[in-house]
């Protein structure tokens, strides 16, 4: 325990790792292969699940073992993080090297993305203004015992609708919600203009709504024997 909050991870130890979030996990992976005492440590997304405070945890953990001596060696996709940690950096494309720089000195964004993806990017993300179909989907005021607060939206055709927010902020609880994995309290949800009343995933599945989890180790297999 005090290992563990000597590195800013504040975890209870005598809690069940399957009790865990998938950040906490995270952060007690990370710690065990500090507590070895490792000279070389390779993390591998090492963000992916971790908030923004925790990542934060994360870094100043990686500043201070640097300062140390040891090798880190990351591996990432965001950008952000390359650029706030590493002291030099190696592209791969497509399992193959396609730039290493010794230094970050002078590097920019724009040069890394063109490398990772093999062409100049004028404009990253392509979006172009497209017009919505009709409505598909329709949820009304659903709302249950881990979303407090009722919550209401609506999907077109061929939009793509985002929900983004801080870990504990009801993104999960609300898609839970509307898959059936967690009991509504209130609140309708409607397909294509049909009420749908499934109660659990085998009933939302046959109306048509599947949910792809954030934690799939957990809730994205099927076990049985």
């Amino acid at each position: 325990g005090a290992k563990l909050k000597s590195a800013g991870i504040d975890i209870d130890i005598s809690r069940k790792v399957k009790t865990l979030s998938i950040g906490e996990r995270q952060m007690i992976e990370i710690a065990k292969a500090i507590m070895l005492d490792a000279r070389v440590i390779a993390l591998d997304e090492p963000t992916s699940s971790l908030s923004s405070r925790e990542s934060e945890i994360l870094f100043a953990l990686i500043d201070r073992l640097r300062g140390e001596g040891k090798v880190i060696i990351h591996v990432s996709h965001r950008l952000d993080e390359v650029f706030r940690l590493c002291d030099s950096l190696t592209v791969l494309r497509d399992g193959k090297l396609a730039a290493h720089h010794a230094s970050l000195k002078g590097v920019t964004r724009d040069q890394v993305v063109a490398e990772m993806v093999g062409r100049e990017i004028s404009d990253i993300w392509g979006f172009r203004p497209r017009k919505a179909g009709d409505i598909r989907l329709e949820v009304e005021a659903i709302s249950g015992a881990k979303l407090k607060t009722p919550a209401s939206f609506e999907a077109r055709a061929g939009e793509i609708v985002g929900f983004f927010g801080l870990i504990g902020a009801g993104r999960s609880e609300l898609m839970r919600l509307v898959f059936g994995a967690d009991p509504r309290s209130g609140g309708t949800i409607t397909v294509d203009g049909e009420a749908i009343h499934a109660a659990d995933p085998h009933g939302a599945i046959r109306a048509g709504i599947v949910l792809c989890s954030e934690d799939r180790k957990h809730d994205g297999i099927i076990q049985g024997r």
